[in-house]
């Protein structure tokens, strides 16, 4: 699989794959734009803000490969969905201000008093 994906990267995307460690770069990158892709051609982002994702120099996408799951494992790959498909806030501590046209989130603090 490695193989085919490193031949259609570095056809598609005009990258050269020389050695294992250079690898993962354009696997990352082919990966980061079917992924933008994706949400564009199923209209969840615009073709505006696709093209400014795509324009990162420092995206944040990143692989993680140090956990393998097998085909065959059911369960470990729904473990890998929900934890995927999960928000990374709370949405009960994001809060939409209309008249200000703002999203605020909510942090937690807490103070404790001391009298000296």
């Amino acid at each position: 699989m490695l193989a085919s994906i490193t031949r259609y990267v570095e056809k598609n995307l005009k990258l050269k794959v020389n050695d294992q460690k250079s690898k993962v770069v354009p696997i990352k990158e082919y990966f980061r734009k079917q992924v933008i892709n994706y949400f564009k051609d199923t209209d969840r982002i615009t073709d505006k803000i696709a093209r400014n994702l795509l324009s990162w120099k420092h995206s944040g996408f990143n692989i993680h490969n140090s956990i393998r799951i097998m085909g065959h494992d059911n369960k470990a790959r729904e473990a890998l969905a929900q934890y995927i498909a999960r928000c990374p806030i709370s949405l009960k501590k994001n809060i939409y201000e209309p008249v200000k046209s703002m999203a605020i989130l909510k942090q937690s603090t807490t103070l404790t008093l001391r009298r000296t």
